[in-house]
């Protein structure tokens, strides 16, 4: 399944023919690559392409979800009769209110033609390249290097039409020389943004010179680097910055609401158009993307 109007084509013709009240289909596929490296040496190379359809329907407030891996359009008839049957047995869920209605999206580019310079020979070659510098300076390295290309589509009945192509491509590495570890990773859309030995330069520069020093248990105020606070934040994200783990009160939000909880100087949100991130331009109900600040 390729192309806008391939995608497009298919969950209209589900949404059409659906008997519920309200029905949604997403289509997600995917195209990626994995390189791992471990001790100076690639020990794992994996692909996969896959395709996954996530239908979603509403009888009045009973609400049920099947998904398949299997795009044949008599597998997706299937999967969609499925899930109108499992709904009529669901518990009506009082909460819900209706699925989104169509909202204008950001046009922003999130693929790079570029991706598909990045075979396994060349990761291959550019991760033995950088090992083989390393090694040198006495330095042992492992990671990962991933790369990928996904299509988005979402359509509802209410008359949300969603599609957008991705491309990606993460580097993630560790160097060690027996004494102390350095660390640094990439992220971007287009590999040519990506510069591996200055990336190498950077996680060989934050390995310690000195001996490692003994410290005694106790509180000590730190300087946290943006690695580190970009995995609190990812935390945070996954954990509590949504509605959902608020309405189901595992979020540390709850009945915090207007209390003062990190100190003045600190903003943070979640702002899927923003160009120094890369860039989402809707969800996975086909809802435009926004700046929702948690923090101000």
């Amino acid at each position: 399944m390729e192309g806008r109007e391939a995608c497009l084509r298919l969950l209209k013709g589900l949404v059409q023919g659906s008997s519920a009240d309200q029905t949604e289909a997403l289509l997600l596929t995917e195209n990626s690559s994995l390189t791992r490296f471990a001790r100076s040496s690639i020990h794992q190379h994996v692909t996969e392409k896959n395709g996954t359809l996530i239908l979603r329907v509403v009888l009045g407030k009973r609400i049920a979800v099947v998904t398949t891996n299997i795009l044949s359009l008599s597998s997706a008839k299937a999967s969609l009769a499925r899930a109108i049957s499992l709904a009529r047995v669901q518990r009506p869920n009082e909460a819900f209110v209706s699925l989104p209605g169509p909202n204008p999206i950001a046009s922003v580019i999130t693929f790079s033609e570029n991706i598909s310079r990045l075979t396994p020979a060349r990761k291959a070659k550019a991760i033995k390249d950088l090992l083989s510098l390393l090694k040198e300076k006495g330095f042992h390295a492992s990671g990962v290097f991933s790369n990928g290309e996904v299509e988005l589509a979402v359509v509802n009945s209410l008359g949300v039409e969603a599609y957008q192509k991705y491309s990606d491509l993460f580097f993630h590495l560790i160097v060690e020389n027996g004494a102390g570890t350095g660390y640094a990773s990439f992220v971007a859309r287009d590999p040519e943004q990506f510069d591996i030995h200055s990336l190498a330069q950077e996680a060989v520069h934050r390995v310690s010179k000195g001996e490692p020093v003994s410290v005694e248990p106790g509180e000590y105020e730190v300087i946290l680097e943006p690695y580190a606070v970009s995995e609190f934040l990812s935390f945070l994200g996954y954990l509590s910055f949504n509605a959902l783990a608020i309405q189901e009160e595992r979020s540390f939000f709850c009945n915090q609401f207007g209390k003062k909880l990190v100190g003045e100087t600190v903003t943070i949100y979640d702002d899927g158009l923003d160009p120094h991130g890369l860039q989402v331009p809707f969800d996975f109900e086909g809802l435009p993307k926004q700046r929702v600040i948690f923090f101000e």
